[in-house]
């Protein structure tokens, strides 16, 4: 078969200053081709070619642009490490589409400091990717990389890899994570991150400019929303750096991400210039890279990782599962010896998303043909199990669980103890605070073979700012399966007022010379008093609340009898009254009696209409438990965003909330339903005293059904029971996900009618709003 590359010569004449514009046709096997860009500034020759291939990531042309180094196409044998660069909003791998904000590429772009000069300085190719996310018959669409609002299957860091290998095919390329790296400005910074956070496996340094902290990211049919603040672990053996401009109007979003970042990292790396929104420093950035692909950081032999898409390959590992609603995938303290596992529907606390079902398939790092033993522990439920399995002639094992917080060791026959942290969390305050004496209680599981003996457990800190006053602490035993608890274990004293987060180390060893390392973050909160307004709880009201930071909306907020008082059973949002407007707020307790059933309920409050920019403020709804003693006072640490262009300024407080009466008579909550391929329902509900029954009453909706060229017969209603006792479709028992199975039922559109009671006879019935499609299953 005959194949072809279309690439376009650009060539600068610097005596006449013409351009002309050369297509050349390259049959057979595509190669580089070997056009140059002549500048007047120096007599090396970097060739700047515009090209193209086929993706069959996406099935259709993805054009690029490639930089290759003087004397590329006078030695075969030489190879170049590559930097891969990510274009801002507006932009095509060209350039810009108009006159645009920044220019970077060659000639006296960027004052100079481009992408050509770099690349005549230091033997690299540099790749730009193209984002553009336009449909031929589609409205333009000049916002990249299909983020923001997620508008099609294109899925760019899923293509990345593609283009990996194209280009490390097609080109004369060091084809190893040391010698690879990314880098992009504006939306391109934030794919920077996002894709080395990704692969890092695949990468040895990241470079952002002026990248964007949030955006809605993800599968077409269930995006979610991606919040770089929270990915810090994706980075292991990944070089990190920040460019930003003093004038940027993304820059307190850099700040926030700067307030983090640093006190849990120690290869980020962040630089600020006297510039606005463009590829300030880029030199700087990029000798940065050049530096990684000397001196890289070791290869992580202990990783962590958060993804977004149900499945997905990390440091060899593939994952696989069934998820088809928005979440992450977690992975923590992965090594030889087993990981740590969890879905939730949000960072860093969503519920846990327990209907899930993962398969994890670990490299080719065991015996082959061998059994191990495999210990599970759900922290959830404080189930442990053990089990054997035996590795495949590659040495490769398959563990499989589902989405709840799981700790997995993989144990060859009468191996040693496997420890692993389970917390760390405070003892004599609500939370973590600048200024006190803070003791710590610490949970550990073994998920070994063997019992864990004259364990010492040594605390230390990240960071400086935290002293750690009470460092050692001993245990005797920890028999395998069992957790151990320490109250009071260890005492910590945060030195400074503006830590946000504190990252502690902890080390686990015995006699006989093993070692067990992990750290965990805690975030500090302090008794700040600048909530500037009267707190309102809302418990079913009416209200007008802000909305995108300068609207408003006027509808029911929270769920409850609507006095204004909080009571047992109730779902409320805590509210500000700032200068005459409601503002919701995120908030924070660690009491007992709030969210009981590991109910986690936010909500977020995009701005992008506002500032363009990407974040979203959050709010939570904080639910009220039954057995809540009437007078009871909780605490709560609130934050809220107010508007202050480009600013947003962050207000935060501590405020009580006192409970009264001792009867819960709300009604059970929906939130979501979906219909899976095997044609089983899954319905999920909240109460805070527990749901006993969920029923769906399936009306047929003849006027959905009508259908030009389709014909069927209507069907009658019919009811189906659902349960939560982890049988008859049901993935797990107790986590008020509802299942059922419809059998014998006709293809048609139905309407849904929901039924919930409570343990307490609370009832309610709502229509869903969407309808359901059934496939024939006589």
């Amino acid at each position: 078969m005959v194949s072809f590359r279309m690439d376009f010569l650009i060539v600068i004449n610097k005596n006449v200053r013409s351009i002309s514009l050369v297509i050349i046709l390259v049959f057979g096997v595509a190669f580089a081709l070997q056009s140059q860009v002549m500048s007047s500034a120096s007599k090396k020759r970097v060739a700047v070619i515009d090209t193209f291939h086929y993706s069959k990531t996406f099935g259709d042309i993805r054009k690029y642009r490639i930089f290759l180094p003087s004397g590329y196409d006078q030695d075969s044998e030489k190879r170049y490490p590559v930097i891969y660069f990510f274009h801002g909003w507006a932009q095509r791998y060209f350039g810009e589409m108009g006159i645009g904000y920044s220019h970077y590429d060659r000639l006296d772009d960027n004052g100079g400091d481009n992408m050509e000069a770099f690349v005549k300085k230091r033997d690299v190719i540099i790749v730009k990717i193209d984002g553009s996310n336009q449909f031929p018959s589609g409205p333009l669409n000049l916002t990249p990389w299909n983020i923001g609002t997620v508008k099609s299957f294109r899925q760019f860091p899923i293509y990345f890899e593609e283009l990996v290998d194209f280009i490390d095919q097609g080109y004369l390329t060091i084809s190893d994570r040391q010698y690879r790296a990314v880098s992009g400005l504006s939306m391109g910074g934030f794919m920077s991150f996002w894709v080395s956070g990704k692969y890092p496996h695949l990468l040895s340094s990241v470079g952002n400019f002026c990248g964007s902290l949030e955006f809605m990211v993800g599968p077409y049919e269930f995006p979610v929303e991606y919040n770089h603040i929270n990915m810090h672990d994706n980075y292991e053996g990944v070089n990190v750096r920040m460019h930003y401009g003093t004038e940027d109007r993304l820059r307190y979003y850099h700040q926030d991400l700067n307030k983090i970042w640093p006190q849990v990292m120690d290869h980020y790396h962040c630089q600020i210039y006297e510039a606005s929104h463009i590829t300030c420093g880029m030199g700087d950035m990029f000798e940065s890279i050049y530096q990684s692909f000397i001196n890289p950081l070791p290869v992580p032999t202990n990783w962590h990782h958060i993804d977004v898409y149900p499945s997905f390959d990390i440091w060899g590992y593939e994952v696989s599962s069934d998820r088809i609603r928005s979440g992450f995938t977690i992975f923590k303290n992965v090594n030889k010896r087993g990981f740590n596992s969890a879905v939730r529907g949000f960072l860093p606390d969503g519920e846990l998303m327990s209907e899930v079902d993962l398969s994890i398939r670990t490299p080719a790092i065991y015996k082959a043909n061998t059994e191990y033993s495999i210990c599970d522990h759900n922290a959830r439920t404080g189930d442990y199990i053990v089990y054997t399995t035996t590795s495949d002639s590659d040495g490769i094992i398959t563990i499989d669980v589902d989405g709840n917080e799981h700790y997995v060791g993989i144990n060859e026959i009468s191996d040693d103890p496997n420890i692993s942290l389970l917390s760390l969390q405070t003892d004599n305050i609500d939370w973590l605070q600048f200024g006190r004496d803070v003791d710590l209680s610490i949970k550990l599981v073994n998920k070994g073979q063997l019992t864990g003996r004259n364990l010492d457990l040594e605390l230390s800190s990240l960071r400086s700012t935290v002293e750690v006053k009470k460092s050692h602490t001993f245990l005797s035993q920890i028999k395998p399966g069992h957790v151990a608890e320490e109250r009071a274990a260890f005492t910590i004293h945060i030195e400074s007022d503006t830590v946000e987060i504190v990252r502690l180390l902890i080390t686990v060893s015995d006699p006989n010379g093993n070692i067990w390392k992990d750290h965990y973050d805690l975030r500090v909160r302090n008794d700040e008093d600048n909530l500037e307004g009267e707190l309102v709880v809302a418990d079913g009201q009416v209200l007008t609340v802000v909305s995108e930071a300068v609207d408003s909306v006027t509808e029911i907020i929270g769920v409850g009898n609507g006095d204004g008082i909080a009571n047992p059973g109730e779902s409320i949002v805590l509210l500000i009254r700032n200068k005459g407007k409601l503002y919701r707020t995120n908030a924070f307790t660690t009491d007992e009696y709030i969210n009981p059933n590991f109910i986690s309920l936010r909500t977020s409050d995009s701005w992008a209409n506002y500032d363009h920019i990407g974040p979203s403020a959050k709010f939570t709804t904080p639910v009220i438990g039954s057995d809540c003693p009437d007078g009871k006072e909780i605490l709560f640490w609130l934050e809220y965003w107010l508007p202050n262009v480009p600013a947003h300024i962050i207000k935060r407080g501590v405020v009580k909330v006192k409970v009264e009466g001792n009867l819960d008579e709300t009604a059970p909550v929906f939130k979501w339903l979906q219909v899976k391929n095997d044609q089983s329902i899954e319905l999920a509900a909240y109460d805070a005293a527990g749901i006993k029954e969920v029923k769906i009453k399936m009306i047929p909706d003849k006027e959905a059904s009508t259908i030009r060229y389709v014909r069927w017969d209507m069907p009658e209603s019919f009811e189906l029971k659902l349960n939560d006792q982890g049988f008859n479709a049901d993935n797990f028992g107790g986590d008020s996900i509802f299942s059922g199975r419809i059998r014998g039922r006709a293809s048609y559109v139905y309407r849904a009618e929901i039924t919930l009671t409570d343990v307490l006879g609370n009832t309610v019935t709502q229509e869903y709003d969407k309808t359901i499609f059934i496939q024939d299953l006589r």
